[in-house]
């Protein structure tokens, strides 16, 4: 075992495979512990240059992913011995490793884990990146249970697909893969999310969703044939998170959700646990509340999932800050913490049709005639319409609402990210996300990144003035 890897301090091996080593290692600099990922260099191999130009794609891709659910890359290099990977050290197990040694997960766990991946997924898409190989061994669960996505070394420019060569090479795990790239196919966003779907159900059903005696069999059901329904296997399992994870592993592509955002939305409503939206492109942000979200499902099943989602969170949606899909359709600046009533959508009841208030008692009618008047005879006729006509006293205006105090802001520089909890909230990851509009008063801010302590300050906002919070992990 070396006793270094460029400046790291190698302290034990803590995995093996085919292709490398892992070493749990300390970085004398920072003085933080880290985890190296090292290969072999050997220029007599055939193909080493190809091994050691991906090896060290993946930690340029990786390092470019400031994302909580995606593993941080600290450094990379190499040697005339070696090229090695320095990333945060995890402790915990892979999610293949977990799930050949529990029992299947809970539905709502189950959904509530794969939608931060999803996010982490959809992170990665915006920024033009096809994952290629996402997989159980590829989603490491730390001790509590929060997911971290591994290994880009593989993944692809979305628009760059290779020639005739490329396109015959088996690039993935056949349990995992999409229809389109088990058949060499050009790959877009929507192979991740059938490869999503296929992990989700096998968490859920306790069996792969696609296995065989050999490849060939394998990728045989991956093209032609659909996995049992849920309902055979565990018939406990909500038909709701049956007909995602089904909309997920469609055949065709384009019945499939379109992008990992749209997944992630509907994992998370069905789990109740909303998850922060890390997918805005960079750039100067304010959050932002949708007008809408939800599960949008098709066939029998929607009127079902519209009631789950409205009963199960009709609390969790004021802290969910992030929309359908890729953006917004309508949105307005968040000026408070939660309870700012007009910066939260009203969600409508199930069925589309909300009770209607009994119309208000008529005001009671004026019951005294005015006297007539003494300087001159009033004409019957006029008499008997003045007693008949029935004034009513209009009601007093109400008093107009106090105008709203003018907003703050938050400005956020965090190194080298953090999520972001406004108020016990998550609000989403800095960066990209840089500043905070806020109503006046104090609110309390918690910044997490991976394994490090939290970082936990309270902030005075005042009216049409901009505090900066900095820090680094």
């Amino acid at each position: 075992m070396p006793q270094r890897i460029g400046r790291f301090i190698i302290r034990e091996e803590i995995g093996r495979g085919s292709n490398g080593v892992v070493y749990s290692a300390t970085d004398p600099v920072l003085g933080r512990d880290v985890a190296i990922k090292a290969i072999p260099l050997d220029p007599r191999q055939p193909g080493q240059r190809d091994v050691e130009a991906g090896f060290l794609q993946e930690a340029k891709i990786a390092a470019g992913l400031n994302h909580p659910s995606i593993v941080t890359v600290f450094d990379a290099g190499k040697n005339d011995a070696m090229a090695y990977i320095a990333m945060e050290r995890l402790k915990g197990s892979d999610l293949h490793h977990w799930l050949s040694s529990n029992r299947p997960m809970s539905a709502e766990g189950a959904a509530a884990l794969i939608a931060r991946v999803a996010d982490a997924v959809h992170f990665a898409h915006r920024r033009g990146l096809i994952h290629r190989d996402i997989k159980p061994s590829n989603i490491f669960l730390g001790r509590d249970m929060k997911p971290k996505v591994l290994d880009f070394g593989i993944a692809l420019a979305q628009g760059k697909q290779g020639g005739a060569d490329e396109a015959r090479k088996l690039i993935g795990t056949p349990n995992y893969m999409s229809p389109e790239q088990a058949l060499g196919r050009p790959l877009d966003a929507r192979s991740d999310i059938f490869s999503i779907g296929a992990i989700l159900y096998e968490m859920v059903a306790g069996q792969r969703a696609f296995d065989g005696a050999d490849v060939d069999e394998i990728l045989t059901k991956v093209v032609k044939t659909d996995p049992p329904p849920l309902s055979s296997v565990r018939p406990d399992i909500s038909a709701v998170l049956g007909e995602i994870i089904f909309r997920a592993l469609a055949k065709d592509p384009a019945q499939r959700y379109q992008t990992a955002g749209q997944l992630r939305n509907d994992l998370a409503a069905f789990a109740g646990r909303p998850v922060a939206p890390s997918t805005s492109p960079p750039g100067d942000l304010a959050i932002t509340a949708p007008r809408g979200a939800g599960l949008h499902l098709p066939g029998p099943g929607a009127l079902v999932a519209t009631a789950i989602a409205i009963a199960g969170l009709a609390l969790t949606f004021l802290f969910w800050y992030w929309s359908q899909g890729a953006e917004p359709e309508s949105s307005s600046a968040v000026t408070g913490g939660p309870g700012v009533a007009d910066t939260v959508p009203a969600l409508a009841p199930a069925g589309g049709a909300g009770k209607v208030a009994p119309p208000a008692p008529p005001l009671p009618a004026a019951t005294a005639a005015s006297a007539p008047s003494e300087a001159a005879p009033v004409a019957p006729s006029r008499r008997a319409s003045a007693r008949a006509r029935m004034v009513a006293e209009p009601a007093p205006a109400p008093p107009p609402p106090p105008a709203p105090l003018e907003p703050g802001t938050l400005s956020l520089a965090v190194a080298p990210w953090g999520e972001v909890f406004l108020d016990g909230g998550s609000v989403g990851v800095s960066p990209p996300l840089n500043r905070i509009n806020l109503s006046p008063g104090t609110h309390s801010i918690e910044l997490h990144n991976g394994s490090f302590p939290v970082y936990t300050v309270q902030v005075q906002i005042e009216t049409g003035k901009t505090l900066l919070l900095q820090h680094q992990f």
